[in-house]
């Protein structure tokens, strides 16, 4: 009885609404009817006022052409329904031995008119396309109910019949996805939401600064495909300026239309392109002798940042290679690449980048090969060498090193930046040396490391020194101990200590800089101390550390991480 008496009342409710929309549309109608009928008569009032004008003006005969008498004028021939008429020759080569066929009239009921027909262009076929949708003449009401009764894969479908259609419907799917709109130029995705950016492109796009990438499942062909659609229709717009994409995925098992997913970027005028796996799988890796490139001037990347093996792969390799030799980097960094020397040393052969002036590589790039590299892109001032990937075997100390007049700053671990040091000779316009640890360091001594670096900068400004994160105490005390016997110094008059990030900054990690202090006793020449850390202690307390092995004038300065 319930259930009965529910449907009846939702049965009138409807009747009634139908009712009330009924009513309101023949009102309409009516005054619709008044207001035509009222300009009509309006009209015919103004003929009725300047008809006695009109005829007052004589008619002005026309004047004959002239020409010769004997020629016949050429024959007029008047357009139906209109009093503009044109001259057409007598005879006309092209329509001599044609003959015009008159239009069969269509079979059925005279009274009925035919529906109209329709030809597609450069075709014969014709569709009967009717005079009225009766989808139009529902409400706004209505059609927003049946918009909420649809699911997702439906309304993406309806938001591409009709810009009304896509009124209504394209909202309703981005908030069914769960997408988000940028907020402050920023653009936070995932492989869920990636199919909806079509769909927000035609609905309410606007220009974003950053757009994050996430993905920590496979992406699969149609998802790839959306994301390529989306940048496609944003082509030399520089509507999106840096790209961040993070997989979380295995490389190997990326769908190779990741390839023309890297292009339609490229082609849309992003100046910046990250990119990162966090999967070390390398897969098939290969560096062919000859490319098909994509033509030049058409790259806009200004930075690109690679952390993956992906980038060399058969299906993405073009890409790369088009990127290293075409686009006009300023900043190149190339990690976890997963490349051998032999592939480090093919592929530092085919770039050709004469704007680039930063540059980072991991640690299985050979160094004879850097430094080649180096020689030949004389712009490159700032050179870092990551922790990622295989060492390989540091270069004798050679009687000729080349000289790197333009290299201005070194960021790299001690041993990488020895075996760097021992490599090239850097002039006396260099300013800064950074030595930065991995973030789990093995507790080991590496302040000899540091001594031997400084031989090789006997003008060294500036020394930075970015600590492991260490939760051992023989570890600690192994890491900060100070060779009492090695009479070598560091010539910087400015020094920073970098300690654990904020985020990795626990309670179980210990503090190293609160115990270098005796680190200070082979700066004999530093001015200024700058110390960075997750926790830092009271600047006093910094002070009470670090001043009894050095100058009494040292100024002491905690700044951000």
């Amino acid at each position: 009885m319930e259930s009965r008496s529910l449907s009846s009342y939702l049965t009138g409710y409807v009747h009634d609404l139908m009712g009330n929309i009924i009513r309101r549309r023949a009102m309409l109608e009516s005054l619709r009817g008044r207001v035509l009928r009222c300009q009509a008569n309006d009209v015919a009032r103004k003929a009725d006022v300047v008809k006695p004008f009109l005829k007052t003006f004589r008619r002005v005969p026309k004047r004959k052409p002239e020409g010769d008498p004997a020629v016949p004028p050429p024959k007029k021939r008047a357009m139906k329904n209109s009093s503009v008429s044109f001259d057409i020759p007598q005879e006309c080569h092209l329509w001599v031995g044609s003959r015009r066929v008159p239009k069969r009239k269509p079979e059925g009921d005279p009274a009925v008119p035919p529906p109209k027909k329709r030809a597609m262009k450069n075709s014969s076929v014709s569709f009967d396309i009717p005079q009225e949708c009766h989808l139009w003449r529902l409400p706004d009401e209505l059609l927003f109910d049946i918009v909420n009764l649809l699911d997702t894969d439906s309304l993406r479908s309806l938001s591409q019949v009709s810009k009304l259609l896509q009124g209504f419907s394209g909202r309703r799917y981005l908030a069914a996805v769960g997408f988000k709109f940028p907020i402050a130029g920023w653009l936070d995705l995932n492989e869920a939401v990636c199919e909806a950016l079509p769909v927000w492109r035609r609905v309410s796009f606007r220009t974003v600064h950053t757009l994050w990438f996430t993905s920590s499942q496979v992406l699969t062909r149609q998802q790839l495909g959306a994301m390529c659609a989306f940048f496609d229709s944003l082509e030399d717009t520089q509507a999106v300026h840096r790209v961040h994409m993070h997989l979380y995925v295995d490389p190997t098992s990326i769908s190779p239309i990741f390839g023309s997913l890297l292009a339609s970027i490229q082609r849309s005028g992003c100046s910046e392109l990250h990119a990162s796996t966090h999967s070390v799988s390398c897969g098939s890796i290969r560096i062919p002798r000859k490319v098909h490139l994509f033509p030049s001037g058409l790259a806009s990347l200004t930075s690109l940042n690679v952390s993956s093996p992906i980038f060399f792969f058969p299906h993405t390799i073009r890409f790369t290679l088009s990127m290293l030799q075409t686009a006009p980097l300023a900043s190149l960094r190339l990690n976890n690449t997963g490349l051998n020397p032999v592939q480090w040393a093919a592929l530092l052969r085919k770039v050709n980048l004469p704007h680039l002036a930063e540059l980072e590589v991991d640690q299985s790039c050979p160094l004879r090969a850097l430094t080649s590299f180096l020689i030949a892109h004389q712009a490159v001032s700032k050179l870092a060498i990551s922790h990622y990937g295989v060492p390989t075997l540091s270069m004798q100390r050679t009687i000729r090193r080349p000289a790197l007049h333009s290299l201005r700053e070194l960021v790299g671990s001690a041993a990488s930046v020895l075996g760097f040091l021992k490599s090239v000779t850097l002039s006396g316009n260099f300013q800064s040396l950074r030595i930065k640890f991995p973030p789990y360091y093995p507790g080991e001594n590496v302040f000899p490391s540091i001594l031997s670096c400084a031989e090789y900068l006997p003008h060294l400004p500036s020394l930075e020194i970015a600590m492991p994160t260490i939760t051992s105490l023989d570890e600690l005390a192994t890491f900060v101990a100070f060779p009492m016997n090695d009479r070598r110094i560091v010539p910087a008059r400015h020094l920073t200590l970098r300690g654990t990030h904020p985020v990795l900054s626990t309670p179980d990690v210990l503090d190293i800089i609160g115990h270098c202090g005796p680190w200070l006793r082979a700066f004999p020449n530093v001015r200024t101390l700058h110390i960075a850390t997750g926790r830092p202690l009271a600047l006093d307390r910094y002070r009470d550390i670090f001043c009894p092995f050095t100058r009494e004038d040292l100024e002491v300065a905690i700044i951000p991480y």
